[in-house]
């Protein structure tokens, strides 16, 4: 690029700049028009990104956050954390609750595990279990709210926005009906665990009073444990056999002790053709006084002794 295209580049730029500033000043300086403030924000906002991009060729990402109005943060306690705010009292959200009606055929309790599944669980299993029915039972209660302001909504007949209000409720029930089903479903794998761990839950939730029907649980547990069944034997088809070398050691060690004779050391001269059984922790007595006690009626088995004896 040559200075003279630089030159009047810069020159380009510099124009526009200026027209930018004397479009704010006029605004500025300007009285309020009739238009509502929302669409004097709106093409105002149209006229400067018109400006923004004969500045260059780049998009701008637009930015779909909003910002609540101080009154509606107040009400909403939108400046409360979501997952580090205190938690309420007992007897304060029993309030909260009685203040709106549940509905007449809806159940708000959470279902039990499977009796067979319980029997079967190990303590810390059992506290994961209760732990989470304890949080369905908590999210249960923000249905209630929730179903009492979709009858209001609906009962508002002048309201054109009613559809879109009851839409939107809509979704926040989608997802708290979502939250529940997935403690649910972690309840399941809870209970396939306490059988064995390596089994997890494939079923969708159902209605019923406790967490799956105690057939479906049945046959899903008997089908796991056939298809493990059938995975270990798999795994063990074609490995060759192992030899238990300690029993192998145990009989060679065996054979090399009975190799040597038993006995003291005056009978290893000949064969001791009694088969006697000693024991290892008996000691020999020996009475002093009499001194024909056992080394007389010992017999002697060397045949050079034998005839030294006769001699």
């Amino acid at each position: 690029m040559s200075s003279e295209q630089l030159e009047q580049l810069l020159a380009n730029q510099q124009a526009q700049i200026n027209r930018l500033e004397q479009l704010l000043l006029t605004q500025t300086n300007a009285q309020p028009s009739a238009e509502p403030p929302n669409q004097q924000q709106q093409q105002q906002q149209m006229e400067e990104e018109q400006l923004v991009s004969q500045l260059h060729s780049l998009d701008i990402r637009p930015d779909y956050t909003w910002k609540p109005s101080p009154f509606l943060s107040e009400v909403m306690q939108f400046n409360q954390p979501l997952f580090t705010t205190n938690t309420l009292t007992d007897d304060k959200r029993k309030a909260i609750i009685e203040q709106y009606s549940g509905q007449k055929d809806m159940d708000y309790q959470p279902p039990d595990t499977v009796p067979l599944a319980a029997r079967a669980m190990k303590p810390h299993l059992t506290k994961q279990d209760r732990s989470l029915k304890r949080l369905q039972y908590l999210a249960s209660a923000t249905f209630r709210p929730l179903d009492v302001l979709a009858l209001e909504l609906s009962n508002d007949n002048t309201n054109p926005n009613v559809q879109r209000y009851l839409h939107m409720l809509n979704d926040c029930c989608s997802l708290l009906l979502n939250l529940t089903s997935e403690m649910t479903e972690m309840r399941k794998t809870i209970a396939f665990q306490a059988s064995n761990p390596r089994f997890s839950s494939t079923n969708p939730s159902s209605q019923n009073t406790y967490i799956m029907p105690v057939d479906d649980f049945q046959a899903a547990l008997a089908q796991q444990t056939t298809t493990l069944q059938n995975v270990q034997k798999a795994s063990r088809f074609g490995q060759r056999p192992q030899v238990n070398t300690n029993q192998n050691h145990f009989s060679h060690t065996t054979q090399t002790q009975q190799f040597f004779r038993t006995g003291p050391s005056s009978q290893q001269g000949g064969y001791n053709t009694h088969n006697t059984q000693t024991n290892k922790f008996s000691k020999p007595t020996y009475n002093k006084f009499n001194k024909s006690d056992t080394h007389t009626d010992r017999r002697n088995t060397n045949p050079f002794r034998q005839q030294q004896q006769q001699q």
